[in-house]
């Protein structure tokens, strides 16, 4: 493995331990709850798939904050879904974590990438609903070009 690789993953396991910016695999392997293109790509009675399928409940979240030792404070974190549900993703606890609004690979940055691969996947068609789903499972944080400082 070449030092850059090596100084990566070492700035990757520093970013988790630092500010909960990634999710713990462990906790948040992430859950796909449909591989239909048209299903998460259409609008149903003026509802996108997300907001057809977003029922977060508090309890839900709290239980997520408290699997990552987090006490929320309503500013540093949200509840996240690591599959997005616009993609696919389920409203699920294994797909939910806390996820920082600041640091390099917060919210902000991760909101640009799931923007990005919907765009690609429902308008523009140049990437299958599985690939991007796989992209967001996988290691998306190096798809970051701002994550490592």
């Amino acid at each position: 493995m070449c030092m850059s690789k090596i100084t990566t993953a070492l700035m990757l396991i520093a970013t988790y331990a630092i500010g909960g910016e990634i999710p713990d695999p462990k906790l948040t392997p992430g859950v796909i709850a449909s591989t239909d293109e048209l299903e998460v790509c259409g609008v149903v009675d003026g509802l996108t798939y997300s907001k057809r399928h977003r029922v977060t409940p508090k309890e839900l979240k709290d239980k997520v904050y408290a699997n990552y030792g987090i006490k929320p404070d309503g500013k540093t974190y949200e509840i996240d879904h690591r599959l997005p549900l616009a993609l696919g993703g389920a409203d699920v606890e294994q797909n939910l974590w806390p996820q920082n609004w600041m640091g390099y690979c917060g919210a902000h940055a991760k909101d640009k990438i799931e923007v990005d691969l919907w765009k690609k996947v429902c308008h523009e068609h140049s990437m299958k609903l599985a690939e991007a789903q796989a992209i967001l499972l996988g290691d998306y944080w190096t798809r970051l070009k701002n994550c490592i400082p």
